[in-house]
């Protein structure tokens, strides 16, 4: 009895390398998943790095690109200003202008009014003279 009992759970050579062969290849699965963890949480690490890397760089050239704009607002601002003070320079220019045209024409009927009276005079004169002569 005892020898028919032991023959029925006897394992055989070959039942032991089936399970020594399961159990390395469950072993090496699991040893290729963690290895693909890690790779993929490296990945993963890589490509957070590389996001955090690129939003710095992003906002350094806002932080640039904003200093700019600011810096081409004040310019704006300033040329602004500058025309402002040009148009009311030209203004005051062409007003001053219109105003010496203006004297000029008073200045010129004037000096016509005194050409006129020079003459007239001249010609008395000149008749005056002629008149006691005769």
């Amino acid at each position: 009895m005892f020898a028919e009992t032991n023959e029925a759970y006897r394992i055989h050579l070959g039942d032991w390398m089936a399970v020594v062969t399961l159990a390395l290849t469950y072993l090496a699965y699991r040893l290729d998943k963690r290895k693909e963890r890690r790779e993929n949480l490296q990945i993963r690490k890589e490509e957070d790095t590389k996001r955090e890397e690129m939003i710095k760089s992003q906002a350094i050239m806002h932080a640039e690109n904003q200093r700019r704009l600011d810096t081409l607002m004040e310019f704006q601002e300033y040329q602004l200003e500058v025309n402002k003070k040009r148009d009311e320079q030209v203004n005051l220019l062409s007003r001053q202008t219109s105003l010496l045209e203006e004297s000029a024409k008073g200045f010129m009927r004037t000096m016509e009014e005194i050409t006129r009276g020079v003459n007239r005079r001249l010609e008395m004169l000149e008749e005056r003279r002629l008149r006691d002569r005769s």
